[in-house]
């Protein structure tokens, strides 16, 4: 049911001619209803500015002292909020770009990270973990690290921890926590980000005939200038590197005309992984955009109907969980979300602090950024589908449920749409519906 058929059941009244935008002093619910006992809709961020669509002062309102505004979708308190006539950028607050992942870092993290600028920030924050023999020391702020105070607080040890910014001081680099108290660098092992980014098809098409692939052999795959590998091999394609390749037989992939015109390379079809396009299933419409993710190539397609817009390499269960397959709608949109390990789990116990850039799909699956490796194209989660973080950025900014400005999360309700995911393994389509369609 739209929020508009439900506006008379409520007392109000409205002004403002033109949209207003309203700075949020810290962070609110948004409601279905101009009343906290509403069905919470979503979540705005403080900090970031809310577009309002008009002023509501709802009189039997007690708990919401300054009176409610209509959004686009849902309703927000005015309380500890300033008006404002114009949204405005909320850069994000990391000052400098995270590290890159690094050969040499085998458990795939930074110690004593020294940070360096860069045009692309990639992540919202830092994510990072207490180094083995420290203790998360926190200080008030950086001036008082800076002067010798004294920690005043730690952080528990054995889960990951996101920072705002990193910044110097006389003393030394500290990392910022959102309430503003601050870690020395040194303490920590910061997590790299990768930097892999599938491919867009509308500037890098597929020639026809072809086929989109990539190399998933950690070492790199060696290519041959015949499909013969008793042969002396031409050149190492590397880890995650894309190829327009086609079938030549079971054992063989043939990358065309890289040698010059019908003169074509040959690499192993066990080194690759490929992009193989299957019919949309019934509950895609023809001019929506939905997800289609092959677990057997580990590879995920952005679509437009029965066209592909963007692929990429995914990373989904390891073999000891599993990533179910099946039709399924994406409920939840987070900007960022706290990942944990179940409460009963024995085994690879962990808690992500915000994880940028989260749709659920399914009850503890969702598809999500990964910080915490660069194996994509490899099985390695726990059972969600883990994308880079470019990747999930671009992805999510596709899906619905649409998240408004200013918001930083929210979700669908019965009626309304929500982004339609395919997980299937291979050509296998006759997998289960679970779609989610009540809250």
């Amino acid at each position: 049911m739209a929020i508009m058929t439900l506006l008379p059941i409520f007392a109000f009244t409205a002004f403002a001619s033109s949209p207003l935008y309203r700075k949020m002093s810290q962070s609110h619910k948004i409601y279905t209803q101009p009343t906290k006992s509403s069905t919470v809709r979503g979540y705005a961020a403080t900090g970031s500015y809310i577009q309002i669509v008009e002023d509501v002062y709802n009189s039997s309102s007690e708990d919401c002292v300054q009176g409610w505004a209509r959004l686009q979708q849902g309703f927000i308190c005015l309380d500890a909020t300033e008006e404002s006539y114009g949204a405005q950028d909320v850069a994000w607050t990391l000052s400098w770009a995270p590290p890159e992942p690094s050969d040499s870092n085998q458990d795939y993290w930074i110690e004593n990270w020294q940070p360096h600028d860069d045009i692309e920030r990639l992540v919202p924050r830092v994510h990072a973990r207490i180094k083995e023999g420290n203790r998360g020391r926190l200080w008030s702020s950086a001036a008082a690290y800076e002067d010798g105070e004294r920690a005043n607080w730690r952080l528990k040890p054995d889960r990951d921890y996101s920072f705002v910014d990193v910044v110097e001081t006389e003393r030394g680099w500290v990392l910022v926590r959102p309430n503003g108290r601050v870690s020395p660098v040194e303490e920590w092992l910061v997590y790299p980000v990768s930097r892999f980014e599938g491919r867009h098809l509308s500037y890098d098409p597929v020639p026809l005939a072809q086929q989109a692939a990539w190399v998933v052999n950690p070492q790199g795959a060696l290519v041959y200038g015949d499909p013969d590998d008793s042969s002396k091999p031409m050149w190492t394609a590397l880890f995650q590197e894309s190829l327009n390749i086609r079938f030549f037989n079971e054992e063989w992939m043939e990358i065309p005309d890289v040698l010059g015109s019908n003169k074509h390379a040959y690499i192993r079809t066990e080194d690759v992984a490929v992009w193989t396009s299957e019919s949309p299933p019934n509950e895609v419409s023809k001019n929506s955009i939905w997800v289609d993710v092959d677990i057997e190539e580990q590879v995920l397609a952005l679509m437009f109907g029965e066209e592909p817009l963007f692929l990429t390499l995914i990373s989904s269960a390891k073999p000891e969980f599993e990533t179910p397959v099946g039709i399924f709608s994406i409920y939840k949109k987070a900007l960022a979300w706290d990942l944990a390990s179940k409460p009963e789990a024995q085994t690879e116990i962990y808690y992500l602090e915000q994880v940028p850039w989260v749709m659920h799909y399914y009850p503890r699956y969702a598809l999500h950024s990964a910080f915490w490796h660069d194996d994509f194209g490899i099985p390695s989660s726990h059972g969600c589908i883990n994308l880079s973080p470019r990747d999930a950025a671009y992805i999510f900014e596709y899906m619905k449920p649409d998240l408004p400005e200013g918001w930083k999360r929210t979700q669908r309700f019965s009626g309304e749409d929500g982004s339609i995911v395919r997980i299937r393994q291979g050509d296998e389509l006759d997998v289960p519906v679970q779609i989610i369609r009540k809250f």
